[in-house]
């Protein structure tokens, strides 16, 4: 049997005696039962007050997480066959946010494309030149 089933079936008994009734005792018993049904739902609050905090506290992680990682997103999208549209001449807008490594990041691969785009036009050039 749980505990807390013990804990509720069992009373509290105070036994008194009197001085002027010797054969007899006076015994009050009281339940622990609507102590132990207050201890409950006490618990059973509190458990639920837990379960909404982590709930909200999920759905700001996954909402934050969401906010941070667009940014990083875009930046793999647009790195991706990076060469490729640089010889097609594409504009690839790269993403600004308030995020100080991802807008480094943005930067560098800003400078990296314009170098490319540098390098690939003198190389067409030579090679026009040479033919």
């Amino acid at each position: 049997m749980p505990k807390i089933l013990k804990w509720k079936k069992s009373f509290y008994v105070h036994t008194i005696t009197s001085k002027y009734f010797q054969n007899y005792e006076i015994v009050l018993t009281k339940s622990f039962a609507p102590a132990i049904d207050e201890l409950q739902k006490i618990y059973i609050f509190i458990f639920i007050i837990l379960l909404v905090i982590i709930a909200i506290s999920a759905f700001i992680v996954y909402f934050t997480s969401m906010i941070i990682l667009k940014p990083i997103i875009q930046l793999t999208e647009n790195t991706l066959n990076l060469p490729k549209k640089i010889v097609n001449q594409e504009t690839i807008s790269w993403p600004e946010t308030n995020i100080t490594e991802i807008m480094n990041l943005s930067t560098n691969f800003d400078i990296l494309t314009k170098t490319l785009t540098n390098i690939f036009k003198e190389n067409t050039e030579r090679y026009e030149k040479n033919n």
